[in-house]
């Protein structure tokens, strides 16, 4: 019996109509199968799953988030945790709730991956220390409320009104870069600086205090995070944008994709969603991108353009 059903999904894979359904089934199989078959079943079901993220066959929520659950990882190295965390982050823009649920135990295995401790650790024992990178060194209360309740935060915030404080920063953070940089002195660039590093910290104190509600709390708070200048704005950027695209803030799956490649690109990976640019001699020039693994439906889906928009845009990749 194990023999005809491997044989069918081999077929279907041949005619290239292989499911994620399919890959589950031979996960299944090669559980039950005997120890010489196992890991050669559990390579083709990786392989098969592969496929389908190269070939941009999933599309819906519970595809993704199916995916990133299946997708193996061994060791936890980077390259592949970063390929279920963006699985799981495009499952939840695309509303399937279990992929919110996984999200937070997701992205602290990316964390850990980059070599930072755990942000949430919320599987924990918290009567045990933890040693290494499992000991956590949590998010801000800001970050960490929404995630310990969720629905009840949802909720809050529908009854809620926009953070006055956090607008002006934000809308002072953004007047800033409406000047035409090219005619600046290096003057001009250290007041730039300075202010940005004085927004940063008074956004830093609200995210701290747990003073953010809205969509709008959170993705301006995010935004002013985005021109932090190490990991740690980055990271919070992202989280603080994550959440803000949960509540529906316009652009705020943009903004996760944006915070999260430059947090790579800080780190010194390549940029995954297409998001970050650089000027030379006036060129508009795309940061090195890393195609692996990532598909047309994420990036449209979370980061809201196409690879073909994105290389239209600057030169090289």
């Amino acid at each position: 019996m194990v023999t005809i059903q491997f044989t069918l999904m081999a077929a279907k894979l041949l005619f290239n109509d292989i499911t994620i359904s399919d890959v589950q089934k031979k996960i299944d199989l090669a559980k039950t199968a005997a120890p010489e078959e196992q890991s050669k079943l559990f390579a083709e079901a990786q392989s098969d799953l592969e496929s389908l993220i190269n070939e941009d066959k999933l599309k819906s929520g519970p595809d993704f988030r199916t995916a990133a659950a299946l997708f193996e990882v061994p060791n936890r190295y980077f390259e592949g945790v970063r390929v279920r965390y963006e699985l799981n982050l495009t499952a939840l823009k695309l509303e399937d709730a279990t992929a919110r649920q996984s999200l937070p135990a997701v992205w602290d295995e990316l964390v850990i991956s980059l070599g930072r401790n755990l942000r949430f650790g919320f599987s924990n024992d918290s009567k045990i220390d933890y040693p290494g990178l499992y000991r956590v060194i949590p998010a801000p209360k800001g970050v960490t409320q929404f995630w310990r309740k969720p629905e009840e935060s949802i909720q809050r915030a529908k009854s809620s009104k926009d953070s006055k404080e956090i607008e002006a920063i934000m809308a002072a953070d953004q007047k800033v870069r409406e000047q035409d940089w090219s005619k600046l002195k290096p003057k001009d660039f250290d007041l730039i600086a300075k202010g940005d590093a004085q927004r940063l910290a008074q956004v830093k104190r609200l995210v701290g205090s747990g003073n953010l509600i809205t969509a709008a709390d959170y993705f301006n708070a995010a935004l002013v995070c985005q021109h932090g200048g190490e990991f740690n704005d980055y990271a919070l950027a992202h989280e603080l944008s994550v959440i803000s695209m949960i509540l529906g803030a316009k652009s705020g799956s943009w903004l996760a994709a944006a915070s999260y490649d430059r947090m790579l690109l800080n780190m010194g990976h390549r940029q995954r969603f297409g998001t970050q640019y650089y000027m030379v001699g006036g060129k508009t020039i795309l940061s090195p991108i890393d195609e692996t693994l990532m598909n047309e439906t994420q990036r449209l889906t979370v980061g809201r353009r196409k690879l073909s928009d994105i290389r239209a845009k600057g030169l090289g990749g």
